[in-house]
Parts: structure tokens; C-alpha cells; sequence
């Protein structure tokens, strides 16, 4: 009898006490967003930047990751107007050039720990004002203390489209490069969010999340989205998916504007106890798909990179001695004979210049490039090699 007392006393003591740590579900509201703080380009940055700590703290979210924080003051604004929000422990991730990634992560629960890895294909030209190259994009995370465990939060900001394809495999690339970097953590529930620049149905997109075992909040998302896994025993269960910070707003110079070129995204979450981690769901059929579809992308990109930069080659020596033709007639022409010399000139400075861009594109864009496809295929073959020793 004393025995099943006990017993009793011990089972309600457990009860009053609750879950153990770990063991108790919370909700986690996550916001991803794009700032498009970019330094003497976008309009009414820093009225913009104002007015977002007050419409973020309006959602009340939990954890909030942005993009295109370049600037250090709008950070600090950022940062500042976060805390007040109720979100006091806040990261920015710095690259080599131009000193940081642009992306910024601020919680409501402490940061353990924080890393960054600077995506190492797309830091060249190819289109000069496509100018991806000078930002230092990478992969970014942080582990968060809970009270229901640690949780694991990474953000990412990856090469832009600008309008076409011709960036697909670069963001093949940094997405598995990414990929590599989050790998190693199954153990953590994982939460990636960010400016991915493609859509789930991507060749990209779907080679990140079958890597980790990804799903995404919102099945159709765009080019911003939120992705989650779960880990350790734990899974984070999705509620609710919506855009917002979409609409204009009054500034505080008189105008009204959206605070950003790009809609906001929340997740509403719920860690909760439960979760098996399942092995790599169906991974050696899932990657030799993704091997097959992007192996051919690489094939015929290689076959037009290769016949482009032939022509490159041709045209830089067709410029070069264009210019130097010009340049000859331009010094025999009389000092004063002005209305020829200017135009000579100035086609022998266009010539020129033509010819020092082919000469780049031929000579070191193309192997630089050829070089980046060989990563990807590298990375492709050794994560279904990976697959394939996970499925045995």
C-alpha cells in the first residue's frame, strides 16, 4: 500500500511539475524578410529602414531574419528597434567584400552560437551591371536556447535570377554549398529562411531541400520562403503561412511607399515533442533525379560556354586591333584637325575597352566558369554517393 502511495505522490508531483525541458511544445513565429537597403540605389532607405522596426514589432514575431541589410546604421537601427520589440539578441554576418552579407538575425531567445560560410561560386562578372558579384552572399546561421531545446536558424540570400535562367546553376552551387554547411546537425530542428531567388518547383530549390531533408511552409512559394525540419526527437509542426509588410506605408519623409521591393513572409510554428527523424527519404532515387536533370543543364552549358568562349577570344583580337588601327590613323592625322582626331579618338577608346571585356569574358570568365560547373558536378556526385550509403 505505502508502495502504490508513493508511487501516486510521485506521478502527481510529476504532473504539477509539467514536461521536461525539451520535452514541452512552443510556438515560434518566424519572419523572413528582404530590407533592399542598398546603399545610394534604393529609394528612401533610410525612412524605410525607420519605419520597418515598428512594423515588424506590430507581428510580434519570435525570430526575424532579413536580407539586404547592407548599411552598418540601418543594422543598428534594425537591431535597436528589434530589442525594443522584445527581440534583445540579434547577429549580422560579415563576408570578406564588401564587408558583410547583408543579413541579420534577431531573436526573442538567446543565441548560442553563430556561423556564416561566404558562397564561393558567383563572385565574378559575367553582365557588368548584374552586380551580384560584389555582395558577399552566403549562408548564415545561429543556434537558439528555447525552452523547449535548442533550435537551429540559418538564412541565406542567394544569386539573383535577373530575369532569366542564365544563373540557375550558380544557384545550384551556393544552394548545395549551403547545404554542405547546414549538414551535420540532424539532431536540431532546422529553420531556413531567406531571399532563395528561386521557387520551390526549381531545380535549385528542390536539390537544397532534398539535401537536408527540407519542406517548405508554403508548397508554392517564390523566391522568399521559409523551410523547416525536424531533429533530435522534435518537429516543427506548420500553422499558418502568409505575406506581409506588402503594403504602402506613410514614411517619415512625406511618402508613402512599401518598405521594401519585396513582401515579407511569417510562419507560424509550433516545436512539439514526437518527431522521428526519418532516414533520407527515398534519397538514392530522390538525388540520382536531381543528379540526371542537372548533369544535362551542366553538359549543354559547357558545350555553349566553350563555343562562346571561342567567339570571346575571336572579338577581343578583332577589337584590339581595331583600336591599334585607330589609334595609328589618330596620329597621323594633323594636331589641329580636331573634327577627326576627337572621333578617331573616341572609337579607338570604345574599341579598346571592347576588347579588354572580350578578353576577360574569353580568358578568365570561361575557365573560372567551367571551373565553378566542375564544383557543382562534384557536389551532385558526392551527395549521391551520400545518398546512396545512407539508403543501404
Amino acid at each position: 500500500m505505502r508502495r502504490h502511495l508513493g508511487t501516486l505522490a510521485l506521478t502527481t508531483a510529476l504532473l504539477a511539475a509539467g514536461p521536461a525541458r525539451g520535452e514541452e511544445e512552443l510556438p515560434l513565429r518566424v519572419l523572413s524578410f528582404n530590407a533592399w537597403g542598398i546603399w545610394m540605389v534604393s529609394p528612401a532607405r533610410e525612412a524605410r529602414i525607420e519605419a520597418m522596426g515598428p512594423a515588424i514589432a506590430a507581428l510580434a514575431p519570435d525570430v526575424v531574419a532579413m536580407q539586404e541589410v547592407w548599411v552598418d546604421e540601418d543594422a543598428e537601427r534594425l537591431a535597436d528597434a528589434l530589442a525594443r520589440a522584445g527581440l534583445p539578441h540579434s547577429q549580422r554576418f560579415y563576408s570578406t567584400w564588401p564587408g558583410n552579407s547583408g543579413l541579420l538575425i534577431a531573436s526573442r531567445y538567446p543565441i548560442e552560437r553563430a556561423e556564416f560560410v561566404e558562397y564561393a561560386e558567383g563572385t565574378y562578372p559575367d553582365i557588368p551591371w548584374h552586380v551580384d558579384w560584389l555582395a558577399g552572399k552566403g549562408m548564415a546561421r545561429v543556434r537558439l536556447r528555447t525552452p523547449a531545446g535548442p533550435v537551429d536558424v540559418a538564412s541565406t540570400h542567394v544569386q539573383a535570377a535577373y530575369g532569366s535562367r542564365r544563373y540557375e546553376l550558380i544557384q545550384l552551387s551556393q544552394l548545395l554549398e549551403g547545404a554542405e554547411f547546414l549538414e551535420g546537425s540532424d539532431d536540431v530542428p532546422l529553420i531556413v529562411a531567406g531571399d532563395l531567388n528561386v521557387g520551390c518547383d526549381s531545380l535549385p530549390y528542390r536539390a537544397f531541400a532534398q539535401r537536408l531533408d527540407l519542406r517548405p511552409t508554403d508548397p508554392e512559394c517564390g523566391i522568399d520562403s521559409i523551410s523547416v525540419r525536424g531533429g533530435g526527437g522534435r518537429d516543427l509542426a506548420v500553422w499558418g503561412v502568409r505575406k506581409v509588410l506588402d503594403t504602402p506605408v506613410r514614411l517619415s519623409d512625406g511618402s508613402e511607399q512599401r518598405l521594401s521591393d519585396h513582401d515579407g513572409l511569417v510562419a507560424d510554428l509550433t516545436l512539439r515533442p514526437g518527431h522521428v527523424a526519418p532516414a533520407r527519404i527515398s534519397t538514392a532515387a530522390r538525388w540520382l533525379d536531381v543528379t540526371r536533370e542537372a548533369l544535362g543543364r551542366i553538359y549543354t552549358h559547357r558545350t555553349l560556354l566553350s563555343r562562346h568562349q571561342l567567339r570571346d577570344i575571336v572579338l577581343a583580337g578583332a577589337m584590339l586591333q581595331v583600336a591599334l588601327l585607330l589609334l595609328v590613323v589618330w596620329r597621323k592625322q594633323r594636331p589641329t584637325n580636331l573634327a577627326l582626331r576627337r572621333p578617331l579618338a573616341a572609337l579607338a577608346t570604345a574599341a579598346l575597352a571592347a576588347g579588354l571585356w572580350f578578353g576577360y569574358l574569353g580568358a578568365s570568365y570561361a575557365p573560372k566558369h567551367m571551373a565553378e560547373l566542375n564544383q557543382v558536378r562534384q557536389r551532385l556526385e558526392s551527395a549521391l554517393s551520400a545518398g546512396m550509403l545512407g539508403a543501404r
